[in-house]
């Protein structure tokens, strides 16, 4: 049916017995290799040459790391606007934009951006330091000791957050 509307615009309502025409452009997007379902025969042959007339690859997050720290002060700036605060309320530490450059961001730039939220949310001042930023997945950051990395226990990340917060502010609890 989808064949049949991409090919002669039209399509009946479930139900109905009256044809309508529609005019329109799909767009469709994918995070899956077709040209290998394609090969397997798990993708439709004849769909696909229908939907890909014209094709844009995107690269990667990390295939583009000059476009780290771009989107991250994007992101920046966004949860900024969306909490109330002027633009430039947070900044990121020139140790944090190596810290986020150094990371390969299998969850790309969906990522990235609950990433600098995360930092944002946490970190006590203005400056958003290398150490207020947790990734998503922790086994993928750059480690220089042959050791697996072990993810901290809640109580232990709890602390850890508190402690930074307490430094943050002078160790002044009610702040």
């Amino acid at each position: 049916k989808l064949l049949r509307v991409l090919e002669e615009r039209r399509f009946e309502r479930l139900g109905g017995n009256r044809s309508i025409h529609v005019d329109f452009r799909l767009i469709s997007a994918t995070n899956r290799p077709v040209d290998q379902f394609l090969r397997h025969g798990r993708f439709r042959e004849d769909l696909y040459y229908r939907v890909n007339a014209f094709s844009i690859r995107l690269p990667s997050l990390r295939e583009r790391p000059t476009d780290i720290a771009v989107l991250a002060n994007r992101f920046i700036a966004r949860y900024c606007a969306a909490n109330g605060l002027p633009l430039d309320a947070k900044a990121f530490s020139p140790e944090a934009l190596t810290r986020l450059h150094s990371y390969p961001w299998p969850g790309n730039i969906r990522e990235l951006e609950s990433t600098v939220s995360r930092a944002a949310l946490s970190a006590p001042g203005r400056v958003i330091r290398d150490t207020d930023i947790e990734f998503l997945h922790p086994q993928a950051t750059v480690t220089t000791s042959d050791a697996p990395p072990r993810v901290p226990t809640l109580a232990e990340a709890e602390r850890a957050h508190i402690v930074r917060v307490l430094e943050g502010t002078a160790w002044n609890k009610k702040e």
